[in-house]
């Protein structure tokens, strides 16, 4: 469920205080969803202002990544206590926390069993446990949380997008965190040797993305042919489109057209004209 588990320290319990001394939170833990970074930077706020102490321990729910403005500062002001992570939902990893097989001190050990049977027969408990959901006004929706669900839609929708311009910074920094969160698979157009060297200079892995070189690709031929065809009443020649589908822009278009990917995402290096055109030229 998580990836470490540590017990609360005596000296802080896990206790919350307000400015009048009443606990806003008492337990040896803070869950929240990872996507919430404003939590963790409160928290350290909180802690900042000394009229706030930290919980025993803080832990991110969820698959999405946990923001660097967040794990940075959390090193620098609160080292003690430890950030935990866990690629569960919200849910699961609270009633872990909470350890819910407790049994409350105001049940025995009979009413307890008699609500268990009660509770299984009358409610599907894979409605509150399958996927998270917010709780409260589900119709305010913040930027974090309308990227976080719009991420969700694509990985599940899991497409293959083609990315022509391979070497570009922002667009490898962008396949470098998609391929990580499985949010889509990405292929990369160019010389593999300046994409890599690029990635790395960055500091960016790109395992699971695929690299393909135009000029060397064995579907050149391909979509040189498929190219010329409705382009031959303009004058283009199988020479002339094999010299064309080498341009990377109509390289990945022709992948889109054939079926070898789902979508294409172009114009950070290339001008719009040369993006449009790469597009409308093999339809027309």
């Amino acid at each position: 469920m998580l990836d470490r588990i540590l017990p609360p320290p005596a000296t802080d319990g896990g206790r919350i205080v307000a400015r009048d001394g009443q606990p806003l939170w008492t337990g040896g833990s803070l869950p929240s969803d990872a996507f919430r970074s404003e939590i963790g930077l409160g928290l350290l706020v909180g802690k900042i202002s000394g009229q706030f102490s930290l919980p025993a321990a803080a832990i991110a729910a969820g698959r999405w990544p946990l923001a660097d403005e967040v794990r940075q500062p959390w090193d620098k002001v609160a080292a003690k206590t430890p950030l935990l992570r866990s690629a569960s939902t919200i849910e699961r990893v609270c009633l872990t926390v909470k350890n819910h097989e407790k049994v409350p001190p105001r049940l025995n050990v009979i009413q307890l069993e008699e609500a268990r049977r009660v509770f299984a027969e009358q409610v599907d408990a894979s409605l509150f446990l399958d996927e998270a959901r917010p709780i409260g006004r589900e119709n305010i929706v913040t930027p974090l949380v309308f990227e976080h669900r719009l991420l969700e839609r694509a990985r599940k929708a899991d497409r293959h997008i083609v990315l022509p311009e391979g070497a570009e910074e922002r667009l490898l920094r962008a396949a470098s965190r998609l391929t990580d969160q499985k949010i889509c698979r990405l292929t990369l157009l160019g010389d593999p040797v300046a994409i890599m060297k690029q990635a790395a200079n960055l500091g960016l892995s790109l395992d699971g993305v695929t690299l393909i070189d135009p000029h060397t690709s064995e579907l050149r031929e391909r979509f040189a042919v498929h190219y010329a065809e409705p382009c031959a009443k303009k004058g283009v020649t199988l020479a002339e489109a094999r010299e064309r589908v080498e341009d990377v822009s109509y390289f990945g278009t022709m992948m889109v057209l054939e079926g070898s990917a789902d979508g294409i995402v172009s114009g950070s290096v290339n001008t719009t004209v040369h993006t449009i055109s790469s597009v409308s030229a093999p339809q027309s």
